[in-house]
């Protein structure tokens, strides 16, 4: 598997593994605490309610028994006159233990709460409703009971009243299981969260691990490649440089000695384009021993060189039936050298050419532009344009998009190299079929006359 596509699944991996163990604890965290947020709302709906019925009955229920006895002192003392007020006051309290018990609903699945609620409702409080209103009675008629009634009416508060707090102890004990349970569930679900986080951490912290060796890898494959992209422009350039002066001579020779104007012009044009061709040599050269590091305050004037640049390429795009058209705003400057930007934007233009389509508009424009304290050169065709699943790959070095022989897949990664040794930035945009844009930014030169 290539370096590229490994480093990919790599990285993939694990971000894929971090996503996993997310979502994996979200989840457990939802599907854990769901049923304790039941429980919980149990505990407040149900037996907190519950709660606060049971002694609310049971206050009710002393409250009766209080009334009768003072009835029947106050009877015995002959102040019969407040027995109505008395009467009505026990009458109170049972409709409200009435109510109460109406709405109290005990758990159905705890058998001792419903044992002790039944034998409360059933038997225990009507038979202590018609021992407190024959109390009554007695007291209203004849102002007099008997102490064994009155020792009964007791009896019978009593047993209501250890009902009653048998009742809210069955459901305080409830409440304490259940919040036990719901502790010890939320204690396993930190726990198991735990692992899970701990073991996804080790596993992204292993692949990444892996990518990071991977990237070493490809780092030392690209660097290897690159030296070998040094060593050969060492030797092309060494190799060149000998026949480019050899036919630079032989124009000078025939510039001077024929008497043709139109055969001196094409040799002067001819030796220009040596002229250039030595300087490109030269800068790659220079580029390739240096490591791309830009001499400080170097700047190039951007029409000078698109000036240049269409003396050289216009020929090309004419015997190709290219239109060229090659325009820079005036008096606009790089951070770049002169030789630096005529590699860039010569291999684009020439790449474009190359890749024309067969029929339909053939055209290359080639524009630059300032834009705040970047500039912005743009290379625009018409031409067969780029696969989508080649462009992450078109500025690598030896890449082709069709095998040719005036090909080595050198041109875009020259680019790239050049663009990232300035400090510039170069994007592709490209439609299959449609055509082709380059965008290079690259810094602008400070003008120290104009600060």
């Amino acid at each position: 598997m290539p370096e590229r596509a490994r480093l990919r699944l790599q990285v993939g991996a694990s971000f894929a593994a971090i996503v996993v163990a997310f979502i994996g604890v979200n989840a457990l965290v939802v599907l854990a605490v769901w049923p304790q947020e039941q429980r919980l709302e149990r505990i407040y709906g149900n037996q907190g309610e519950s709660l606060h019925l049971l002694a609310e009955m049971r206050e009710a229920a002393l409250n009766i028994r209080f009334a009768v006895v003072s009835a029947v002192l106050r009877a015995a003392q002959g102040q019969g006159r407040d027995t109505a007020e008395a009467e009505a006051e026990v009458e109170t309290y049972l409709g409200t233990l009435s109510r109460l018990g109406a709405a109290y609903n005990p758990f159905v699945d705890v058998a001792d709460e419903k044992e002790a609620w039944a034998a409360v409702k059933d038997r225990e409080l009507p038979a202590y409703a018609a021992r407190a209103a024959g109390l009554m009675e007695d007291v209203r008629g004849s102002g007099r009971t008997s102490p064994a009634a009155v020792q009964d009416l007791r009896w019978r508060a009593g047993r209501v009243d250890g009902l009653f707090q048998r009742l809210m102890r069955i459901n305080t004990s409830e409440v304490r299981r259940t919040a036990q349970d719901i502790r010890a569930a939320l204690t396993r679900l930190l726990v198991v969260c735990g692992l899970l986080l701990v073991l996804g951490g080790v596993a992204a912290g292993l692949l990444f691990a892996r990518s990071l060796s991977l990237i070493h890898q490809y780092a030392t494959v690209m660097d290897t490649r690159l030296s070998e992209l040094d060593a050969f422009a060492s030797r092309v350039a060494h190799d060149l440089r000998s026949p480019l002066q050899t036919i630079s001579l032989s124009l000078a020779s025939i510039a001077s000695r024929t008497s043709d104007d139109a055969l001196r012009t094409s040799a002067e044009r001819a030796r220009g384009g040596v002229r250039r061709m030595n300087a490109m040599i030269g800068g790659l050269l220079e580029f390739a021993r240096s490591g791309a590091t830009p001499e400080p305050g170097v700047s190039a004037d951007l029409p000078e060189v698109f000036e240049g640049l269409r003396d050289e390429l216009q020929p090309v795009a004419a015997s190709a039936g290219v239109r060229l058209s090659l325009r820079a705003e005036p008096d606009l400057r790089v951070a770049a050298s002169p030789v630096a930007v005529h590699a860039i934007v010569a291999n684009l233009v020439e790449n474009a050419i190359k890749y024309m389509r067969d029929d339909g508009d053939r055209s290359v424009a080639a524009t630059a532009r300032a834009h705040r304290r970047q500039v912005h050169v743009e290379v625009r065709d018409t031409g067969i344009g780029i696969p989508e699943e080649r462009l992450p790959t078109i500025f690598d070095p030896f890449v082709r998009l069709r095998v040719r022989r005036d090909s080595y897949g050198l041109g875009l990664a020259t680019v790239k190299r050049l663009v990232d040794a300035h400090s510039g930035t170069v994007r592709v945009e490209s439609v299959e079929g449609v055509g082709t844009v380059f965008t290079v930014e690259l810094p602008r030169a400070i003008d120290v006359t104009t600060r």
